[in-house]
This record gives structure tokens, sequence and C-alpha cells, in this order.
């Protein structure tokens, strides 16, 4: 059987001094460049990668290429010259790069999240890498409305091909403004890759993108109006929603400490424009439907160490010991029965994770912010339309 293609390399393909990557079981690839070749083998002096490595400790390494090589043997490709130093920062767009590569995908990923660009196009997909930290400006209102307005006549086009999850999702609108015709986004990753933050921005441009066409840019640029002003009521508990779907389906594990339990497929429905194409006013949301699967329900029994069951039983536990909101004004510490907009929390009160058989095997470490992040849980509740009889069911069962 002949070797994979990839180790199907003759030692005349890399020239003397030419930069290339070896395959690496540490660092998955290490750059190297070649100081001698013969028939079958190719020797290549390895770069230093961290601040604890220098040259001399790493040495040259003999890659052997062509026919006589195996699995066993490391791999052996040519580095995009274009892409060293800061050269990733100037592809936008992967499919620009010659010889693109495994290698050079991961380089470029690397290079530009070294640099805060955490985004990056490969065709029509968009690789996000989570940067774990915040971003100041990267999702902002006035971000959001250069991605709505990029198609309108009059105004530049450009920021269509700016690799961002805005552009990703007026992609999407832009299929049903000019043809009306259903579009799919799917967000796929590893357990703490971003797909939940990642969807509540795609949600949140196609909720507003509708809204903030009614401000205008003029009056946008001037600090006149906003799109959530102009939201409907529709669009509004789209929004809403997020908090209630992650109390009640993510929870804190190894890797993630808002990890989503469950699949969902979210539908969102437009209404119908009056004219199609690229110059008319983005279609609004009229509707949505979001349907869940796979909800891993054995975490509300049972939780392995170091992780918790759904951040609603930590909320609730955590804003029925809040202080109460007047004794807090008049200088005293009794804790809350009730949140602070009326929900009885009775059940919940006096009581922590500890308390509860089937909390008491998860993390008992205390966060910050669960009374605020319930807050937005019951704010979600009444967006979406639950009665506060329904809430106060809802809590009683937990």
């Amino acid at each position: 059987t002949p070797p994979p293609q990839s180790l199907m390399v003759k030692p005349s393909s890399f020239e003397l001094d030419a930069l290339v990557w070896v395959s690496c079981p540490e660092r998955v690839w290490r750059p190297g460049r070649v100081v001698s070749t013969s028939a079958d083998e190719v020797c290549v002096q390895l770069e230093v990668v961290g601040e604890d490595e220098t040259e001399e400790e790493l040495g040259v390494l003999t890659v052997s290429v062509g026919k006589g090589a195996s699995t066993a043997h490391p791999r052996l490709l040519r580095r995009n010259a274009v892409l060293v130093g800061d050269g990733a920062l100037r592809y936008d767009n992967l499919t620009e790069v010659p010889e693109l590569h495994e290698a050079a995908v991961l380089h470029a990923l690397d290079a530009r999240f070294l640099r805060g660009t955490i985004y990056t196009l490969t065709g029509p997909v968009l690789l996000a890498v989570n940067p774990f930290r915040a971003l100041p400006g990267l999702y902002g209102q006035d971000v959001l409305r250069s991605f709505a307005f990029r198609s309108r006549p009059g105004l530049p086009n450009s920021v269509s091909s700016q690799p961002h999850v805005f552009g990703l999702a007026a992609k999407a609108l832009e299929g049903i403004r000019e043809r009306y015709e259903s579009q799919t986004v799917l967000i796929s990753g590893e357990s703490g890759a971003g797909k939940t933050e990642t969807t509540k921005f795609v949600m949140q441009f196609l909720a507003l993108a509708g809204a903030e066409q009614d401000t205008g840019p003029a009056e946008a640029s001037h600090g006149r109006g906003s799109g959530k002003a102009g939201m409907s009521r529709v669009e509004r508990q789209v929004l809403g929603s997020n908090p209630l779907l992650e109390a009640f389906g993510n929870a804190k594990t190894l890797r993630n400490d808002n990890s989503s339990r469950f699949g969902k497929y979210i539908e969102l429905q437009f209404a119908e424009p009056q004219q199609l194409g690229d110059d008319v006013a983005n279609p609004r949301l009229v509707g949505a439907r979001i349907r869940t699967y796979l909800l891993e329900k054995v975490r509300v029994i049972n939780q392995q160490d170091g992780e918790r069951s759904f951040h609603i039983f930590y909320q609730a536990l955590a804003a029925s010991s809040a202080p109460d909101p007047m004794d807090s004004r008049q200088g005293g510490t009794s804790p809350s029965n009730t949140s602070s907009d009326g929900v009885d929390l009775e059940g919940f009160a006096g009581y922590s994770p500890a308390s509860f058989s089937y909390l008491r095997g998860g993390c008992q470490e205390a966060d910050d912010g669960h009374v605020e992040d319930f807050e937005a849980t019951l704010s979600a509740m009444r967006a979406v339309g639950l009665a506060s009889a329904e809430v106060s069911s809802i809590l009683r069962a937990l």
C-alpha cells in the first residue's frame, strides 16, 4: 500500500533554506528551515517557538520523504512565505493564501488571534477563535449598523467581505431581502468554542437589522435614535429569550462555565418583502420558533466533580439569600424571600446547593452574578409571555 499523498514528497521539492512545517506531537506543526537534502531525506533546522526553547536544544531533524516514508515519520509541508511575521493579518479570507493546507490555516488563525483578530473567513465559512476575554467595540451598535446598512444605496459595500459574525448574519439576511429564500446558519464547535455567544450575536443582528433601518445611518451617526427603540414585540421577545434558554439548559462544566447541555434549532421568520433587491429595506422579524433536542436530563440528578447542574437552581438560591432591598435601605441585611419583582422564593430561602441531594455532588464554589442572572431570567420569562402565576409555579416545581 503506498503511503498517504501528504508523505509522497520528493526531496527536490524543498530547496536549501526553504521554509517548512514539520508535524509535531506537542505543537501540532513546528516551523523549520531546510539545511540539506539527499535522495530520500530532508534535514530541517527547527525554529524556536516558545521562550523556553533554543535552536541548540531543538537541533536538526531528519525527515524521510518520498516512497520510503511512512505514517510513523513526521510530515513535511512548505511554509507560506506570505504568512511569515504579520503576513496573516493581510488575509481576511484564507482562500487567497497560496499553498493553503492544514499548517497554514492553523498558523494564520494563531497569528491573527495573538493580535486580537478572532474572525477569519475561508470561503463562505467563518472561523472564530474564542478570545476568552472581552473585546471592546467588536459588537457595538455602530458595528451592527455598518453591517445592517452595508448594501443600501450610497453606502460602502466593503463590509460584506469583512470577517465578522455580523457579516455572516448579514449574508443570510441578504438572501431573504434579495430572493426571499430560506437561509441556514450552522454554528458548530467543541465545548467552550463560543457557540452559545455566537448564536446570541446572530440572533441579535437578525432581530435588530430591520429595526435599525428606521433610524437611518445619518441619524445613527449623530446619535439620534436607536434600533431597540423601534423594535416590535416579536423582535424584543427573540432578543429577550436567551437568558431563559441558558438558565434551564446551560451549566458549568470542566471546560466551560456556560456550556449548553442541549441542541437547538432556531427558526426565525421574516415578513415577505413587498419587492426584492439589494437596494430595498431589510425585512422585519415577525415570528420565531425554537426546537430543542438531546437535553442532558441526567445532569439534574447527578454531576461529576467540578461541574454543576443547570444555572436556574443556583440563580434562585442566590436570589433568595440576597439582602432584602427595603431592609438594606434601612441598614439591615435580612435575606429576601422574593425577587425584586415580587416572585416568591420561599422554597429556596435559607438553603444552599449542599442542602439538596441532587446538587450536593457538584461544584459548591460560589459564583458572582447569579442574582443579576436570575433577574435576567425572570425578565426573559415575562418577555415570552409567562404570567406571574406561571413563573411562581415553575419555581415551586424546582
